[in-house]
């Protein structure tokens, strides 16, 4: 079985969300595991929040190799 190296990082701010934990833990979580199955040898994976406006902001980006344009569309469909 082949062993893969990710480098993860995680820059939080501090702010307040008024969400379900439970939900947004799972969001965090999927996402996360969509990166990770996208990224190969040598990969990077980043989670970063930060207080916007209205509300909380998270990003997760990867070094993987990204989505077709096509996919794009359908990435909020249930």
């Amino acid at each position: 079985m082949k062993e893969n190296h990710i480098r993860f990082s995680t820059i939080i701010e501090p702010g307040e969300l008024s969400i379900e934990p439970d939900l947004i833990k799972t969001v965090c979580l999927n996402l996360l595991d969509n990166a990770r199955k996208a990224v190969g040898g040598n990969a990077r994976i980043s989670l970063k929040g930060h207080p916007v406006e209205r509300g909380y902001q998270f990003i997760i980006e990867d070094n993987g190799c990204g989505m077709e344009t096509n996919e794009l569309s359908k990435i909020k469909e249930a």
